[in-house]
């Protein structure tokens, strides 16, 4: 805001909402950090204890996504000896409530996306974040039998 330079450490393969506030957190390796703007750290917050992550360098998990019906995005890793596949999802209570992320095309379109070729963080068609407006409300239609 006034030009001075903000010293942010670290860097980020993946981006993850995962502990209840609107802004995303980043996602490298097995383990998730936030930017602390107060003390000028990245602390870590989670770690998905025994897994690995895929690709090398690039770290990314095998799947980052709100599989589970909460906004929040859960991590499907790996375990190190690739002998399993677990899903981690967050426990921190949230006040923001809104629809599942799956609800929205192109987030769905973007799991797709990342799970077959082109592996980033998903995105909305809509913002999340800090002062955002509320989100669409997803064009839902329930099929009943005839």
């Amino acid at each position: 805001m006034n030009g001075k330079t903000i010293p942010v450490q670290g860097g980020s393969n993946f981006a993850i909402w995962w502990d209840g506030d609107l802004l995303r957190e980043l996602l490298n390796g097995n383990s998730i950090t936030k930017w602390n703007w107060e003390t000028g750290t990245m602390n870590r917050i989670f770690t998905a204890d025994g897994c690995a992550s895929n690709n090398g360098s690039k770290s990314t998990p095998a799947l980052s996504a709100d599989i589970l019906g909460d906004w929040r995005e859960e991590i499907i890793e790996r375990t190190a000896d690739n002998k399993e596949l677990r899903i981690f999802t967050t426990v921190i209570p949230t006040e923001h409530r809104f629809y599942t992320l799956m609800h929205d095309p192109q987030y769905r379109e973007a799991i797709a996306w990342q799970n077959v070729a082109y592996n980033q963080p998903p995105w909305p068609s809509f913002f999340i974040g800090q002062d955002m407006k509320a989100p669409p409300k997803p064009n839902i239609v329930l099929v009943t039998p005839k």
